[in-house]
């Protein structure tokens, strides 16, 4: 029996065979003992936990350890809790955790995080995402008529590819993971045209959208909706538009969960991304460089030496191939370059995404579905040499075009090295530094392929499978190895200043950028004022600068001791965090690390929530936010009010009773209830107060009183309130957005509506 014959027996079995493989490389990680994860880059770029530090200078995506695996872990831990992830209580004031898209807040792949919430379950869903990636990948090259063994080639090319793994852990990363698998299903859907394969493609699509990049989503879809109209067998345009509608109303209506309040939080919120003028992209002349030769350090888009190869017998076995295979060919080798035409804005597409709302695309979330194409281009190429060429000749002829492969990136190299300014122009992480030509790779590379080219001449006939197996996973293995190294397990310690902050409850505000990173806190269950998110809630920028904060262009804050203004004190600021500095009264020190981290007790701060009996009416935002500015903190003085947040009956109750002059009086209230996403505060008042809770107005709250409906009114610009009648009364708030609960009925009536898709299509 031939070695081919061999692997399509078992070929169902190939992916398996890799998560063992997978498996027997990580086994310290799956044993708890070491990580792949990068969260312990935490401890290099915090001081806070400089006690864990190694010294390690390496750089990546700072938004990994300050947004998404803190935003996970949360999520996990309120699942885990039986609360549904709603609202995020510790960073910024509160703002919305669900409807920020890049929590993850549904997605599947998270799903053993909220039964075991800690970071080694994390490690292996990372592990099980590099088994994914390669099992998507099989599938779509077996829809494409490669057989087992090429498939199994391609696989391995796009799952162990180092830019693949480089970037796995980062959001746009996971969808990397799950883009094979979606254009398989939109293939798998294409080529049967029945409604089980419709459902399928449905749920794929839904599944993709909740656990991926918002880009890369959008991104990933085009290119499968194209694939999927476009496919060249069993053509019938019309019936795949039809579809295809089909597929975008029950995938949008299953994710609406989070897509409506997503939708929301964009109508109203504030994202730095809306004021770019040229979105982020990558020289399509950088990607290429990188085919040839790994020159983006652990982070190439680089499938290894014999893409090339592969490619050229690709294009040169066209004329060989049947037709369906051609046609097959041909199409993925223009979605391939569409892709890299996109990735690198190149001619006409640059003056397509400037225009309107298109210009915010960073279209360097394509290079996964470029790397799909090519791999697979790749391999149909791979297929050709190793079922077409029956004899000798044709054998050499296929050696000789790979030498002249393997020879071309070191001509490539030598004409860099005299030219090295230009790769300065060609890269597309400013993390990674510039565009680098690694000799030593580069001659690996090069030993690899002339090795193979050697002893494919040799056993010709009976070795080509296993040689070029073994030169494309040792080409692979070379190039990825440093890509997702393992190190030391970091499972988010208890520091000291941690501890002290855990125990002393109140909300927290760091002087230096390098003391408690934003968004980690949450997971200690801390609340932080310092947030670092792309999209963040109405009027949030504007109370920062109210507060003495300063913004960059990536709307991350940083404040200064000398510029802290009293709205800290309106904001409930109870703890001011700071390093090798002191500060002036009123500010009263209460600890110190041993790291010489400070923590200083604002005894300004009014309480989270509290009662008061005077307020002031402000006709407009504007009118509120200056009535803050105006005059310093003075508890005399009531709570700005805007009249535009209150029904007439309201405002008529407020101007009775509030608004006449007399002294302030504040009364901290204890919520008695559970969480903070649904807090419940008793009364007992001889006169009408308002209840003012010092957390983000928005959307989406409700508040009941003595168990019926109360309303809810803006308060010092940012926060809300509650007017509270004389006597004993219950006040509750939770966070129930209508948007939330709509999504949920959309997507029950979807899933069922999939279901019996399925069946009556699996029963036709």
């Amino acid at each position: 029996m031939q070695v081919s014959d061999k692997v399509k027996n078992c070929k169902w079995l190939i992916p398996a065979i890799f998560g063992i493989g997978i498996a027997i490389k990580y086994f310290a990680v799956i044993t708890g003992k070491k990580a792949i994860s990068r969260i312990d880059r935490l401890a290099e770029w915090d001081s806070v936990f400089q006690a864990w530090s190694t010294g390690s200078t390496a750089n990546y995506d700072p938004s990994l350890v300050q947004l998404l695996i803190p935003n996970y872990m949360l999520v996990a831990k309120l699942w885990h809790s039986g609360i549904a992830p709603l609202w995020n209580a510790h960073s910024g004031y509160g703002m919305p955790l669900l409807a920020d898209v890049q929590s993850c807040a549904l997605s599947i792949l998270h799903l053993p995080l909220a039964l075991w919430p800690n970071m080694h379950t994390y490690n292996l869903i990372l592990l099980s995402q590099i088994v994914i990636a390669f099992t998507g990948m099989f599938l779509f090259c077996c829809l494409v008529r490669l057989r087992a063994l090429p498939a199994a080639l391609a696989a391995l090319m796009y799952s162990q590819c180092p830019y693949i793994l480089y970037y796995m852990e980062l959001l746009s990363g996971t969808s990397s993971i799950l883009l094979p698998g979606l254009f398989a299903a939109f293939a798998y859907a294409a080529d049967r045209g029945t409604r089980l394969s419709t459902a399928i493609c449905s749920i794929m699509c839904a599944i993709y959208v909740l656990a991926g990049h918002p880009e890369s989503s959008l991104f990933g879809i085009l290119f499968g909706s194209i694939l999927f109209v476009f496919w060249p067998i069993n053509r019938n345009y019309r019936a795949r538009l039809c579809r295809l509608s089909m597929i975008a109303l029950s995938s949008i209506t299953l994710a609406a969960p989070m897509l409506l309040p997503l939708a929301e939080y964009l109508k109203i919120g504030d994202s730095y991304k809306y004021a770019g003028d040229v979105s982020a992209f990558a020289p399509w002349q950088g990607i290429l460089l990188n085919l040839l030769t790994p020159c983006s350090k652990n982070a190439s888009p680089f499938i290894s030496a014999f893409s090339l190869w592969g490619l050229g017998m690709a294009i040169h076995g066209l004329t060989q191939m049947p037709r369906i295979a051609r046609q097959i060919t041909v199409f993925l080798f223009g979605m391939a370059i569409a892709s890299l035409l996109l990735i690198g804005r190149y001619g006409f597409v640059h003056d397509l995404l400037q225009l309107g709302w298109l210009n915010y695309l960073i279209t360097i979330y394509l290079i996964p579905a470029y790397l799909i194409f090519l791999s697979t281009t790749t391999c149909i190429g791979l297929q050709t040499f190793l079922y077409a060429m029956k004899t000798r000749d044709t054998c050499t002829r296929a050696v000789l075009v790979l030498i002249a492969c393997v020879c071309l990136p070191v001509a490539v190299s030598y004409w860099a090295t005299g030219n090295a300014q230009i790769l300065d122009t060609y890269n597309f992480d400013a993390t990674l530094g510039t565009l680098r030509l690694d000799p030593a790779s580069l001659t690996k590379q090069a030993i690899i392929a002339l090795v193979t080219a050697i002893l494919l001449v040799i056993f010709w006939r009976k070795g080509r499978p296993t040689l070029i197996c073994l030169g494309l996973i040792t080409s692979l293995m070379v190039a990825s190895a440093k890509s997702l190294p393992m190190h030391q397990a970091f499972e988010f310690p208890q520091a000291q200043t941690i501890a002290f902050l855990h125990t002393h409850p109140g909300r927290v505000l760091s002087l230096k950028d390098h003391i408690l990173k934003p968004n980690y806190n949450a997971v200690y269950g801390i609340d932080s004022v310092r947030v670092h998110n792309p999209l963040m809630p109405p009027r949030f920028t504007d109370w920062v600068k109210a507060c003495g904060g300063q913004l960059d262009e990536f709307r991350n804050q940083t404040y200064r001791a000398n510029t802290l203004s009293p709205a800290i004190n309106l904001s409930s600021v109870k703890y001011i965090a700071t390093q090798f500095e002191t500060l002036p009264s009123p500010y009263q020190h209460v600890f110190t690390s041993t790291e010489g981290i400070a923590i200083y007790l604002n005894p300004l701060a009014l309480p989270h929530a509290y009662f008061c009996n005077q307020a002031v009416l402000c006709e407009t935002k504007k009118e509120a936010l200056d009535y803050l500015k105006q005059s310093s903190f003075d508890l005399s003085r009531g709570v700005a009010i805007e009249t535009s947040s209150c029904s007439i009956d309201l405002l008529t109750k407020l101007q009775q009773e509030l608004t006449r002059k007399k002294i302030n009086q504040i009364a901290e209230a204890k919520n008695v209830g559970n969480n903070k996403s649904h807090q419940i505060y008793e009364s007992n008042c001889d006169a009408p107060r308002l209840l003012v809770v010092s957390d983000t107005f928005y959307p989406g709250w409700k508040a009941s009183l003595d168990g019926q409906p109360s309303e809810i009114i803006r308060a010092n610009y940012y926060f809300k309130a509650i007017l509270v009648p004389a006597g004993s009364h219950r006040i509750e708030l939770k966070f129930a957005p209508d948007t939330y609960w709509l999504g949920c009925s959309l997507a029950l009536a979807s899933l069922l509506g999939t279901a019996l898709l399925a069946l009556t299509g699996r029963r036709n």
